[in-house]
């Protein structure tokens, strides 16, 4: 109860953001305290059954005979203890290969390509109450010049979206073009020197000029998945696309079309695990619901210019709610880091487990035999086998019960690893390096377990063993 109390309060503090509701009480409840403690009692008495039934019986023959019968009263009487540990061998493993498959999964995660440079990169959304769309977009501008030129800071500009995670979605039409599926992508309101502070390359075209942000044209820069999925071979540039988003609300555009000036090469839109969707940006200028949040880019550690980049905003304007300045980097690992690898934690948990049931279930039985063993092993170094030979011969025991197991839980990790496959990213349903590291792991761990009493089988004095029986 008192390992559990800690584990919650671990669990609690390592759940990552957004897993469940905020009000959400997590902590040990006196029912399903109860029912661990019924259980635990019942496991115990069903376990106890067994052994208990065994010791009174009443045929004491086959009792008295099997003392002389070596391995037939040791480990083929033991036949529950051995399924037991076969059957923690078995689980030991498919929770091993599950969590080396999550851990895989998490590494490919944090070594993906966003197509732009996160490093450095700050977020801050400041918020005017009560100023007119005027105000808000002369603020913007004095906002990104007064950054951009503070010591530290190479570039600064403004988005209504949040890279990798995009813009807002909304429908998309492609002037000329006739389809009977709705076509969807996202849409990014931004300033001209966003692309290049973030990163983008232009596969075509040229991005807007200061002028054409200034004057709200009817500009518009698409991505290349935009591009390739509904223009095809076709040059885009010159062509006029749809925003359906823009159509309505309280700032709607009577005609929201845009002709398409620019291409720019993909970076993560839908966040880190789904591929990137067909994507808009037009100038931030351009009456939108969404207020534009500032990006910033620094030389040195971002962190040290976070209190600078507040007070210069409050400075602008003192009616300025400023948000805490967010590393991109930070919100990446907060968002798209934190639920896999908390996942891994808690799998890589039940494995440290069930490889602790591993070895004492190993340990245990190979204890046991050797003690049921202690005549014939007596006999048998009597006769003149050696302390090798008796060793191989209880290391070979366990290594049959650890070689079946192994086999069970490689079937089981292949159909569990099926279904996990389906619901994580990249996870593969046969993955043969975390198979084969699992396995490792619990031969190397069978095999620290057995050592002991198999060494402890090759110093039993013949003499000592046939008088004790």
């Amino acid at each position: 109860v008192a390992f559990a109390y800690g584990a919650v309060k671990a669990l609690s503090y390592l759940m990552p953001p957004n897993t469940i509701a905020v009000e959400t009480e997590i902590a040990i409840k006196m029912p399903v305290l109860l029912f661990t403690l019924a259980s635990a009692a019942v496991t115990t008495l069903l376990f106890g059954v067994a052994p208990a039934l065994h010791s009174t019986r009443k045929d004491l023959a086959p009792g008295l005979s099997g003392a002389g019968k070596g391995e037939v009263g040791g480990l083929r009487h033991a036949n529950l203890r051995s399924l037991l540990v076969v059957a923690e061998v078995a689980l030991s493993l498919v929770l091993l290969v599950g969590a080396g498959a999550l851990m895989r999964s998490l590494m490919s995660l944090m070594d993906l390509d966003l197509g732009f440079n996160p490093h450095n990169l700050v977020r801050v959304r400041p918020r005017l109450p009560n100023a007119t769309q005027a105000e808000r977009r002369q603020f913007i501008e004095t906002a990104a010049l007064r950054l951009g030129s503070l010591p530290g800071v190479t570039s600064a500009a403004a988005t209504t979206g949040f890279p990798p995670y995009g813009g807002n979605g909304t429908e998309l039409d492609v002037e000329g073009k006739v389809h009977s599926d709705q076509w969807r992508g996202d849409v990014e309101a931004c300033d001209e020197r966003y692309f290049a502070m973030i990163g983008f390359r232009f596969l075509a075209g040229h991005s807007f000029s200061q002028s054409d942000v200034a004057n709200g044209r009817k500009y518009a820069v698409v991505n290349q998945m935009l591009a390739a999925r509904y223009f095809g071979q076709e040059n885009p540039i010159g062509r006029h696309v749809r925003v359906g988003l823009l159509a309505s609300g309280p700032n709607k555009l009577e005609n929201p079309v845009f002709e398409i000036i620019g291409v720019v090469m993909d970076i993560r839109n839908s966040g880190l695990e789904e591929p990137s969707v067909p994507e808009v940006f037009i100038p931030f200028t351009v009456p939108t619901t969404a207020s534009p949040s500032m990006f910033i880019r620094t030389s040195p550690d971002a962190r040290n210019l976070t209190a600078t980049i507040r007070r210069e905003l409050r400075t602008i304007d003192k009616n300025v709610v400023v948000s805490d300045p967010a590393l991109v980097e930070d919100s990446i690992a907060r968002f798209s880091y934190s639920r896999p690898r908390f996942s891994v934690f808690l799998m890589s948990a039940f494995a440290g487990i069930g490889l602790l049931l591993v070895g004492a279930g190993v340990y245990g039985v190979m204890a046991y035999a050797v003690s049921a063993q202690t005549r014939e092993i007596g006999i048998r170094m009597a006769l003149g086998a050696g302390q090798a030979q008796v060793f191989r011969g209880v290391l070979g025991a366990a290594i049959r019960l650890i070689g079946i197991g192994l086999v069970c839980g490689a079937l089981g990790s292949l159909l569990t690893n099926r279904l996990v496959a389906k619901q994580v990213w990249t996870v593969s349903s046969f993955d043969p390096v975390v198979l084969l590291a699992g396995i490792a792991a619990i031969v190397i761990l069978g095999f620290a377990a057995c050592y002991f009493p198999a060494l402890r089988a090759t110093r039993i004095q013949p003499l000592a063993a046939l008088r004790h029986e």
